[in-house]
């Protein structure tokens, strides 16, 4: 199991649940075409997300799956990639724990997006 030490600025769980879709992208280092799945996400950092979906992903080793999440954040829309870090099996639904795989230009804005997403929330 990966293990991922949390040293992120900061960590916003959304009081609303923000809607996403998602796609699997490979698995265990194979290529893989997925249709898209809908989930919410939870909370986000500059990081990573979790995502809630009732969908159960086939997760043979943890760090072994890449997805695309595809989700609006105040007017922008983001589409990040990541990998399955950890997995929670929930009664009906599964929480998944997502680390970014980004560039710093899109980090950046996914920062300032989430400062004002915030700032608005709190308003």
């Amino acid at each position: 199991m990966i293990r991922f030490k949390r040293h992120e600025g900061f960590r916003f769980t959304f009081n609303t649940p923000i809607p996403a879709i998602f796609t699997i992208e490979e698995v265990n280092g194979n290529v893989v075409e997925t249709s898209e799945g809908m989930a919410t996400m939870m909370d986000i950092s500059p990081n990573g997300l979790k995502l809630n979906t009732p969908l159960n992903i086939p997760i043979s080793k943890l760090g072994q799956v890449k997805i695309s999440v595809r989700f609006q954040l105040n007017e922008t829309m983001f589409q990040v990639h990541g990998m399955i870090i950890w997995r929670e099996d929930k009664y009906n639904h599964f929480l998944y724990g997502v680390h970014f795989s980004i560039d710093e230009r899109v980090q950046e804005d996914l920062i300032r997006n989430i400062k004002s997403y915030v700032k608005s929330a709190t308003d």
